[in-house]
């Protein structure tokens, strides 16, 4: 009996509700060495399972490409994360023809799975909806003095060194490693401020004093008041609004109360959303990556080192920045309460 008359015959067991265990040793009993072996039988049985009932002999090099499209789209269907080299497991057919038909047939493409920071529920996409409009109002009434009035701020930890991530080498082997940042490796708490045209507050949270809402008022919403009332605006500002994530300490009583005190009106940001802050989508990343390969010694290093860099920054891509952030909204808005995807 040829192989073709033998995978017929697993067909046929296979149909009958058997499994490659019992098909093998019922073959072994009846063509003893001339059967085939368990793996064989093992995969022409997880192919039959797929939904291809097809006998035909397995591709060959130099045969033409099986089109097996149908049968990958019903594995995909069912299992979306499959690989192509599972795929071509479970069909006993080679990789390069389940890419083929996944690319040239199907037209698909693999992608990798993007990082996002929260598995947002349909309750998170409505509040970033509501929010994003609100945040949008807000935006588009500040474009008329050029965002000037709205100051964004957050906070983040910052090392005092940065490894740079590529270098041109003539070999792999000509390029160090990076050492992977540890708890204990030395970082600092940054807390910036800034508007549509300036820096307004940079502040370093010394060592071994605690970030509550007490260090919050005092050394970074005190000095935003004093620019507020002090400070050169260029243009008469009517009213100076405040954009801030749900932290703990940006939503304290005590963080509120001194914001309703001082009369400084607070947009709300919706929940979960670092890809609708500018210093998430652009300030923080930005700045670490301008500090690769410097090495500093000190917080005061730190914050000379990043005001240096922020002064850089012309007024015309602080402005592209609060258009981005419009766009940004919009792009929310219009997919539901999606994570923003870059175009």
């Amino acid at each position: 009996m040829d192989n073709r008359e033998q995978r017929i015959v697993i067909k046929y067991f296979f149909l009958k509700g058997w499994g490659y265990k019992k098909i093998t040793t019922e073959l072994t009993d009846t063509l003893e060495d001339d059967a085939l072996s368990m793996s064989t039988i093992q995969r022409w049985v997880n192919r039959f399972k797929s939904g291809d009932l097809s006998c035909n002999d397995l591709e060959r090099e130099g045969r033409p490409n099986l089109d097996i499209s149908d049968t990958i789209s019903a594995i995909l269907q069912d299992e979306p994360y499959s690989t192509a080299k599972s795929i071509a497991s479970r069909l006993c057919c080679s990789v390069p023809t389940v890419i083929f038909n996944l690319t040239d047939v199907l037209h698909l493409k693999r992608f990798i799975r993007r990082w996002v920071p929260h598995q947002l529920t349909p309750e998170n996409k409505i509040e970033r909806v509501e929010k994003s409009r609100a945040l949008l109002k807000t935006l588009y009434s500040c474009q008329e003095n050029n965002f000037i009035s709205l100051i964004t701020l957050d906070e983040s930890w910052f090392y005092f060194d940065y490894e740079t991530n590529a270098m041109y080498a003539p070999s792999i082997e000509k390029v160090p490693p990076r050492v992977l940042k540890k708890i204990g490796s030395k970082k600092c708490m940054i807390t910036i401020a800034f508007s549509g045209d300036r820096l307004i507050c940079i502040d370093a949270l010394p060592k071994g004093i605690k970030f509550n809402q007490e260090y919050f008022i005092t050394n970074i919403l005190d000095e935003i008041c004093q620019f507020i009332h002090h400070g050169d605006h260029n243009i008469r500002i009517k009213q100076f609004i405040l954009h801030m994530d749900n932290s703990r300490i940006h939503n304290g009583s005590k963080t509120s109360e001194f914001l309703s005190d001082h009369r400084l009106k607070r947009v709300d940001h919706p929940a979960y959303s670092p890809d609708l802050s500018p210093c998430d989508f652009w300030l923080f990343g930005r700045i670490k990556q301008l500090l690769e390969e410097k090495k500093l010694e000190s917080p005061e290093e730190l914050i000379s080192e990043i005001q240096s860099l922020f002064n850089e920054v012309t007024f015309e891509e602080l402005q592209s920045v609060f258009q981005e952030w419009i766009e940004r909204l919009n792009w929310v808005i219009s997919n539901n309460g999606e994570y923003y995807i870059k175009q």
